[in-house]
């Protein structure tokens, strides 16, 4: 799952009309949308829920006199909601005074110092014996997790799927300068 922004006017241009999705005979149509979406600025942002999420709270962290609550509520949905072109520019101005580099750092800094948790694949043993697999747990009794010093019957905290990437928030702020306004599908 991911999170679909959709710049209401990119880069001061109209959107052309989107093609009929469910329709076959019309490829060069679809291939065109995308062509034009892929490089227009400002008509297209896409992050997956684990990125956006931690960016999105970022984002209202900095800019909670800019953006509502219904705004970061919808935000974490896929329901359509709008963010108006005034509100956009307000929250790339913002953003872009931000030391970007170190809001990540400080993130991967925090996911770092957070305590494992008991795996509930094997209830911390580091074995199964299920229909599934017989012997060493596939959730903490792996080389992924002894390369990374991770004790048998443990894992990672949940909320070290969320992380914060810079490259992405960089394009995430380009993306409210020049979307006109967005949609967060």
């Amino acid at each position: 799952m991911g999170f679909d922004l959709s710049g209401i006017k990119p880069n001061g241009e109209d959107k052309p009309d989107s093609p009929d999705w469910t329709r076959k005979d019309n490829e060069e149509q679809k291939k065109a949308y995308f062509a034009w979406q892929t490089n227009t600025p400002g008509a297209y942002f896409r992050a997956n829920v684990w990125s956006w999420r931690p960016l999105w709270e970022v984002v209202y962290n900095n800019c909670d006199d800019i953006l509502t609550d219904e705004d970061y509520d919808s935000g974490c949905m896929n329901d359509g909601h709008l963010i108006d072109n005034d509100t956009a520019l307000a929250m790339s101005k913002r953003l872009e005074k931000l030391n970007i580099s170190k809001i990540c750092e400080d993130r991967k800094k925090y996911l770092n110092s957070l305590p494992y948790e008991e795996c509930d694949i094997c209830g911390g043993t580091g074995q199964r014996n299920d229909s599934i697999v017989q012997g060493n747990c596939n959730g903490c009794n792996t080389e992924f997790t002894k390369k990374r010093g991770i004790p048998i019957g443990k894992k990672l905290n949940w909320e070290c799927n969320y992380s914060l990437y810079e490259e992405l928030f960089k394009e995430f702020i380009e993306f409210c300068k020049k979307s006109g306004g967005f949609e967060i599908w």
